[in-house]
């Protein structure tokens, strides 16, 4: 399939799919979906957002949990 048979399967131009190949940020998230869908390769997307698949995340919000809870001092307690 060529360039413009791309773009035009997948209703963007053919600039926008040469900034889409160069990883320029300025390419909207919905032309990257509509490649990988004429292309079929959209069938993982679900994933992409998935908080589970996240293993980076899930890393970084251990190093922020505190790593021991201590009990709040309660003096209004009268025995």
């Amino acid at each position: 399939m060529t360039q413009v048979e791309l773009a035009t399967r997948a209703s963007t131009s053919h600039a926008a799919l040469g900034r889409l190949e160069r990883g320029e940020p300025s390419v909207g998230i919905g032309i990257l979906v509509q490649v990988l869908d004429v292309l079929g390769l959209a069938a993982g997307l679900g994933q992409v957002a998935d908080p589970d698949m996240d293993e980076v995340g899930k890393s970084l919000q251990q190093l922020k949990s505190p790593k021991r809870v201590r009990a709040k001092k309660r003096d209004d307690l009268d025995f």
